[in-house]
């Protein structure tokens, strides 16, 4: 493909249906469960509330009854908290994907379904890029498997949906593309919408693309086509970015219409700590060096390379107070070996390389340094002066630096696409001599030359699907699955009724308390529309419950001891709110549930439920009240 014409669409039905099939594959069996459209078992590691079913309904619901809420920075999610309405921050391809998907697949599998487009945007950005530079087919089929399906995104699928979709980094670096070598209107619009739907991407992504952003503006001044007319560049760079940078204004100055009472802050703090010192998960959750060369850790060591197999038990069995889906940063072995290469003759045999090339590999190179440094703790190489601690003070919800590891991943990829694509050119070269400029005849000659004296072991790659071939059985579907875990039915007495009361599961549990139990019991609370005392925002209304009845050891003692004395706690406290219903955790015994409905007057259900007649009823006190 010529470097000064658009993407050719006719030519992309193939690669199109091979991406469609190796990310069905990828994410298999979460994939087929998706296309039968089960409600029992979901993509889902069963522990962190990111995918959960139950955060897409109240997507859904609030474009059904409260339009408006939907197309601000966040979505105001009324019916979850008793406070008010729940500022979610969703990305609004995310949005638009649950809506969109929402039509064809039922709740339990939106986070499979978004997995899935995320993923094949990813692949085709990526292809689409490498053949706007002129990489051949399978070439840039290669890289859009090799970027596309990692250990990095199918950890992500099963834990972080949104998050499997790293489409922005070749989306950001088409973009830029495009706007160095175009000349017209077109090229801007392209890439102003290739930048817009960064964006519009997870907002991790965004803070950290955001972040990274100087030295994408130093890699489009160096384009060679940007040097002769700076100023001219510079209007057009400044004009493709003006829709991205309005947009993200918009997001973060009109985060919730002005009349929504809100929960808690539109804004939240969850990253800030008490003593103001960097926050706990920069060091847990920070990429290890031994991490780009393990396998598919988080679903498991099992590895055709059985070296890499033993590397990847290794990191398995030193993650810590880490967990296996941040410590996913594996890059495939073919590709670190040919960006390796690359490095080598950059060094000390440049001559292969034409001056465009050597300058990208040069910058390919200074950005894998700087997202590798980017994704290691905030004390390397000394305390306190890590890139990613900086990252941190300017904005404290970034406390997660192995995610920065993909930049790493991305750059390896683009090293290695550069050492072949040069090593290849010289095959195509004689019948696209007579189109070459003058001026840029004797650099091809001298690179051809310099090429000519490569080691055999090289040129094999230049065959036709080799590569890709390799790519694939390199990190191969099927031989580990992503997680998928069941579904718990949802308590049938308190689902699908408007306008439900407030009530809560005891012991309370929340996000930041006991976690696995809250995600159980939201899970289950799906298609509800009940206001929910465990989705207190508060810090002193959920203190205040937490003290009375928290998932703690502690009451589960008091429980044995004095049931009695809990149960009129716990009555007293339904009473003068009051609530409508409540949801017993699987370890408190019936006989305890039982009296405390029955006390109650209400229903109780095998379920471990218990429901009041007056269902629908608000409440009249605060908790703190109670």
């Amino acid at each position: 493909m010529n470097n000064n014409k658009y993407l050719q669409l006719k030519k992309l039905s193939g690669p199109v249906l091979i991406l469609l099939t190796l990310t069905f594959c990828y994410i298999y069996p979460g994939s087929l469960y998706m296309m039968t459209g089960r409600t029992d078992i979901a993509l889902s590691d069963d522990t962190d509330p990111a995918p959960l079913p139950y955060s897409y309904q109240g997507l859904i619901d609030t474009l059904s009854k409260n339009p408006k809420h939907f197309f601000y920075g966040s979505v105001a999610v009324e019916g979850q908290g008793i406070e008010g309405a729940v500022p979610a921050w969703y990305s609004w391809v995310e949005r638009w994907l649950v809506i969109a998907l929402n039509s064809f697949l039922p709740l339990e599998q939106l986070n499979a379904g978004v997995v899935f487009c995320v993923m094949f945007l990813t692949a085709m950005l990526m292809y689409l890029m490498a053949r706007y530079l002129g990489w051949s087919q399978t070439l840039a089929m290669a890289a859009a498997i090799a970027f596309a399906f990692t250990p990095f995104t199918r950890a992500r699928a099963k834990v972080h949906g949104m998050l499997a979709g790293t489409f922005h980094i070749p989306a950001i670096f088409l973009g830029l593309y495009l706007i160095a070598r175009g000349k017209s209107w077109r090229s801007i619009a392209l890439g102003g919408g290739l930048f817009l739907l960064t964006a519009m991407t997870a907002h991790y992504y965004v803070v950290t693309s955001a972040f990274l952003s100087p030295l994408f503006v130093l890699f489009y001044f160096l384009q060679p086509e940007v040097k002769t007319n700076y100023k001219k560049a510079s209007i057009r760079l400044v004009s493709a970015m003006l829709p991205a940078v309005l947009f993200l204004v918009f997001n973060l100055t009109m985060p919730v219409p002005d009349d929504v009472q809100l929960a808690s802050s539109a804004i939240p703090k969850s990253g800030e700590t008490r003593t103001g010192e960097i926050h706990p998960f920069l060091t847990y959750f920070s990429a290890h060096p031994i991490d780009y060369i393990s396998g598919d850790i988080a679903a498991g060591p099992k590895d055709l390379n059985p070296i890499r197999s033993a590397i990847s038990s290794y990191v398995l069995s030193h993650l810590e107070k880490s967990n296996s889906h941040e410590r996913s940063n594996g890059i495939r072995w073919i590709m670190i070996f040919l960006a390796a290469s690359a490095i080598y003759y950059l060094f000390f045999k440049p001559d292969i390389f034409t001056p465009m090339q050597k300058s990208s590999l040069w910058i390919f190179l200074g950005f894998s340094a700087v997202a590798f440094w980017l994704s290691l703790s905030p004390d390397f190489p000394f305390q306190g002066m890590g890139l990613s601690g900086l990252q941190y003070k300017l904005i404290s919800q970034i406390r997660v630096p192995s995610r920065a590891g993909i930049w790493v991943n991305f750059s390896v990829i683009m090293m290695a696409g550069i050492f072949i694509h040069s090593l290849c050119q010289k095959q195509n070269s004689t019948s696209k001599k007579k189109k070459i400029r003058k001026q840029k005849k004797q650099e091809e000659k001298k690179s051809l030359q310099a090429q000519a004296d490569l080691p055999r072991f090289f040129k094999w790659m230049c065959i036709p699907s080799i590569l890709p071939l390799i790519v694939f059985i390199e990190l191969p579907p099927f031989l580990q699955n992503p997680t998928t875990s069941q579904v718990r039915p949802i308590y049938p007495l308190i689902s699908n009724i408007d306008n439900c009361g407030a009530g809560m599961h005891f012991p309370f549990t929340s996000p930041t308390f006991a976690l696995r139990p809250h995600y159980h019991f939201l899970q289950r609370m799906r298609k509800s529309r009940c206001l929910i005392l465990n989705q207190v925002f508060d810090p002193a209304t959920a203190q205040h419950i937490l003290q009375r009845f928290a998932y703690h050891p502690n009451l589960f003692k008091a429980l044995k001891e004095r049931p009695d004395a809990v149960a009129t706690s716990l009555v007293n406290f339904a009473r003068c709110l009051p609530m409508t219903w409540i949801v017993f955790d699987t370890q408190i015994p019936d006989n305890f549930s039982q009296k405390v409905c029955h006390t109650l007057g209400w229903q109780w259900n095998p379920d471990k439920s218990c429901v009041s007649e007056k269902l629908t009823q608000p409440m009249q006190r605060k908790p703190k009240e109670c």
